[in-house]
């Protein structure tokens, strides 16, 4: 799935395998991407969208669970973070909620530049089940390097700086 933005639109790309589903281009309206909130919160939390906003739920999660590529309403909410999941002082969280999808999305960070994201919690129905199950993300490593300059086979030993290995 490709998704660029034209002037007044979102130009969207689609291939699949599934043949259900099918190749799609597709000219939708302008509306917030799930997939930039993790960019505009290390901007600037306070600018993110609270209340009833109308979301492209993440790209990922829609083909994954072969959902239809539209905005879904959803509420924001950023919050002071109360949860024991992750650590640090003055945390906060800003949360995306899904009712029609049963899905939310908690991302907790830190509530002073940088805006480090100290993880998120995604919860939602398995495809299979039907169960709600939930993911927990934590950070556990910070490198701050041109990484655009390291991708060589030589830079293979850097994975392990991130616990990638």
């Amino acid at each position: 799935m490709q998704v660029n933005q034209e002037k007044d639109k979102y130009k969207v790309e689609i291939r699949s395998y599934f043949e259900n589903e099918a190749d799609q281009n597709l000219n939708l309206p302008i509306a917030l991407l799930e997939d930039e909130v993790w960019t505009r919160l290390r901007m600037g939390p306070d600018a993110l969208p609270l209340g009833a906003v109308q979301v492209y739920p993440s790209a990922m999660y829609l083909r994954l669970m072969h959902k239809t590529f539209k905005t879904y309403t959803a509420e924001g909410k950023l919050e002071k973070y109360t949860g024991s999941e992750f650590n640090g002082e003055k945390l906060k969280v800003y949360s995306l909620s899904f009712p029609e999808l049963e899905r939310k999305l908690e991302i907790v960070f830190q509530n002073k530049t940088p805006y480090l994201i100290e993880g998120w919690i995604e919860t939602h129905p398995a495809l299979a089940d039907k169960q709600v199950r939930q993911t927990i993300a934590k950070r556990t490593h910070t490198v701050m390097e041109a990484y655009w300059q390291k991708n060589g086979l030589k830079d293979l030993p850097l994975r392990k700086a991130l616990g990638m290995e």
